[in-house]
């Protein structure tokens, strides 16, 4: 927990200085351990509403190692929770990820843009995984190779949730057989690989992530392409922001003007 609360410190500054997107007031971010009931998770970001008209008290959970369980199965959840990916995690959970872009929904004028009841996975999810390697590319931590190694990490066990989640729900894979999938392809830890492949099966929408991401780097480059010589980091971010949670096909209308392109190349 203090390792997170000095990342979360540390990102923020980052941004700051580097000025790749508003960073509207809020009230600190609390790191503390993840309830009971939702140990089945990593990580979370349990941020206030879009509605809420003051800063309030956000909470980023994280899952330590159960001191009841045997020590050869802790040391396995923490080789899977070693530093460079909890930077990553930070990075998505908090800043620039969930945590700033819930910032920015409190500003949206829309009221069903604004709301997360109507918000797509894909977009919201999407931001927060394009925030790890964005952040790695603007140059986070430039001088420590292990940063990128744990973003790349982070990726391949996105990729491979988009493999195991489709052939769980469309095809035959059953979850043992998806648990060695992530262990053997995305090097998880097996009791993490385990914990990934039973997320499928009652969380089929986690396959988004990765599209997401790659939607969402679509746009980037068709509104730098736009805009030219006048684009900005921090106005791609700031205005996709702004408008809220959109589907990508509504936020390609919204920001290029562009009702027909394909979402995805």
């Amino acid at each position: 927990m203090p390792a997170a609360q000095a990342q979360v410190k540390e990102l923020e500054e980052f941004l700051q200085r580097q000025g790749i997107v508003t960073l509207p007031a809020a009230e600190p971010v609390v790191v503390a351990p993840t309830p009971e009931f939702f140990r089945w998770t990593f990580a979370s970001m349990w941020t206030p509403g879009p509605f809420e008209t003051k800063p309030t008290r956000a909470y980023y959970y994280l899952t330590d190692a159960d001191r009841s369980w045997p020590p050869d199965r802790q040391e396995e959840h923490m080789r899977d929770f070693n530093f460079p990916t909890l930077w990553t995690i930070s990075i998505h959970e908090v800043y620039p990820g969930h945590f700033l872009h819930f910032q920015h929904l409190r500003q949206v004028d829309s009221k069903v843009r604004k709301s997360t009841l109507f918000a797509p996975a894909s977009m919201v999810e999407g931001w927060a995984h394009y925030c790890e390697q964005m952040m790695i590319e603007a140059g986070f931590r430039r001088n420590d190779p292990a940063i990128r190694l744990g973003q790349l990490a982070e990726a391949l066990v996105r990729l491979a949730r988009f493999v195991v989640c489709i052939r769980l729900h469309c095809e035959d894979m059953s979850v043992e057989q998806g648990m060695r999938f992530f262990r053997d392809e995305a090097f998880l830890e097996e009791p993490s690989a385990r914990r990934e492949a039973e997320r499928g099966t009652f969380d089929p929408t986690y396959l988004v992530y990765s599209l997401g991401k790659l939607m969402l780097l679509k746009l980037r480059r068709d509104f730098k392409e736009q805009a030219g010589s006048r684009f900005s980091l921090r106005t791609f971010h700031d205005t996709l922001l702004g408008k809220g949670c959109a589907p990508f096909f509504a936020l390609r209308r919204l920001m290029l003007n562009d009702g027909f392109d394909a979402v995805l190349e």
